[in-house]
């Protein structure tokens, strides 16, 4: 199952979501440049000083990025 998750190529279903999409990250393996090439509405949040678990280190920086992306949604 792995080896299909590191090769899975998402660019038919990241391009046909209707909703507004996000991305939080601290460091990223994905091809961001692709990505807003397919939506280029994302939103990019990256995280600094977090590591792998940004959630659980630095939960208010998270927390912000997602307040500020659903305050971008309402206001929509």
């Amino acid at each position: 199952m792995v080896p299909d998750a590191l090769t899975w190529d998402a660019s038919e279903r990241a391009a046909a979501v209707a909703h507004r999409l996000l991305f939080v990250h601290a460091t990223s393996p994905l091809d961001l440049a692709r990505l807003q090439q397919l939506r280029p509405d994302v939103l990019l949040g990256k995280v600094v000083g977090s590591g792998h678990f940004l959630t659980l280190a630095v939960p208010q920086r998270v927390n912000a990025i997602l307040d500020r992306h659903l305050g971008i949604c309402a206001a929509a």
